[in-house]
């Protein structure tokens, strides 16, 4: 059952490339590049509006998908973990680390 989590887990991340989404990433999206909509104001209320909704409207927003740092971070002490444990896969945990 672990197993297959991690596995799941592994292939999500791995399929998108270490990207996902971020909270307060809502001014990422092209709307902003209309001038009138470029205010301080809308900006405020679009940012709040994007990081309470319920569900996942950053697609149909066009926000890309980015690197978060701690996400990272953590994907990186996942994979040095795997490495120590795994040892039929540690040379694949590796190359990936070091990527």
């Amino acid at each position: 059952m672990l197993n297959k989590s991690i596995e799941n887990l592994e292939s999500y991340i791995l399929e998108n490339y270490y990207r996902g989404y971020d909270r307060y990433d809502g001014l990422h999206s092209p709307i902003f590049k209309i001038p009138f909509l470029n205010q301080q104001k809308f900006r405020f209320y679009f940012q709040q509006i994007t990081s309470c909704l319920p569900g996942n409207f950053r697609s149909l927003l066009a926000i890309p998908k980015g690197y978060n740092p701690v996400t990272l971070g953590l994907c990186l002490q996942g994979l040095a973990y795997l490495s120590q444990v795994d040892s039929e896969k540690k040379d694949d945990y590796l190359v990936r680390i070091d990527f």
